[in-house]
């Protein structure tokens, strides 16, 4: 599979999902909302080479919200005060009534199952650079998903990642059992750009490419004229990648944990360096 832009890989999904031929619509028995799909999932590899963070150029986006969530993942805590002071509308719906978020990605990559997944996924690269058995997981078989009762109102969408090397590059590939296309994937590319920039910080690597499969690629009914607007209305012309992607910062893990706060004000010095979007069309997220 050959690496894209963002701008390439995400209007291709979009497109897909507005107009393509084999779509699948029903309504959600979970949400209520009438939803389309693509049978069979979707996947694209994207190139992190020119050094700055993907982000689309349909509309404006707030890289900043994605590295706070990066920052906040590497604290590896359920408690959410950090980033829902940051970024509010991140996680606020998924508290539990103890205050928590019970299925945490930062928690489970660290903490839940008893070992620091993500510790371990590095020193096992800067032993054994070729080691393919480098996955981090966010699913957890013994209480997610599979219809059980007293699911967390977050059953992780991502369910893990895994890391590998060629040289002096690093790759990760990410799996998401469902994927909002509209809200949250764009978000999600970001928070794992930056996660891989810095996982290649601490290896001393070049982020190289990022690469995701959506086992249910999705379009809610609410957004569909939203993404109309992004390939054929008034919005069509999209800003190109250099104009509206800042530099990925290049913060190790250990620096990030050090400083978060440090490393989000940095974020937002990069972003401020680049062009913003002026359609600042904000969808609602279906829970």
């Amino acid at each position: 599979m050959k690496a894209q832009s963002i701008h390439e890989a995400y209007r291709s999904l979009l497109t897909e999902l507005r107009s393509g031929t084999d779509l699948f619509l029903e309504k959600n028995r979970r949400t209520g909302v009438d939803v389309v799909s693509i049978p069979g999932g979707w996947s694209f590899k994207l190139s992190l080479l020119d050094g700055r963070l993907p982000v689309p150029g349909n509309r404006r986006y707030f890289p900043p919200i994605a590295a706070a969530e990066t920052a906040w993942q590497l604290m590896g805590t359920k408690d959410p005060a950090w980033v829902n002071e940051r970024a509010p509308k991140l996680w606020s719906d998924f508290v539990e009534e103890d205050g928590s978020v019970r299925a945490a990605y930062g928690y489970r990559w660290r903490v839940h199952f008893g070992r620091d997944q993500l510790q371990m996924a590095i020193s096992a690269l800067n032993r054994d650079p070729t080691d393919r058995r480098v996955f981090v997981s966010t699913w957890d078989p013994s209480q997610d998903g599979l219809g059980q009762e007293g699911q967390p109102r977050n059953v992780p969408c991502i369910t893990g990642f895994s890391l590998t090397r060629t040289g002096s590059l690093l790759h990760a590939s990410v799996f998401l059992r469902s994927s909002d296309v509209f809200v949250g994937l764009p978000y999600d590319i970001m928070n794992y750009a930056l996660l891989l920039d810095a996982a290649a910080a601490t290896l001393d690597c070049v982020p190289a490419t990022l690469h995701f499969t959506l086992a249910h690629a999705h379009l809610y009914e609410p957004h569909r004229q939203a993404v109309f607007q992004c390939i054929h209305g008034s919005h069509a012309d999209w800003m190109k990648a250099e104009d509206v992607s800042p530099q990925l910062p290049a913060w190790s893990l250990e620096s990030i944990q050090l400083d978060p706060q440090g490393y989000l004000n940095h974020v937002q010095t990069l972003t401020g360096r680049v062009r913003k979007h002026a359609w600042s069309v904000q969808p609602e997220l279906v829970k």
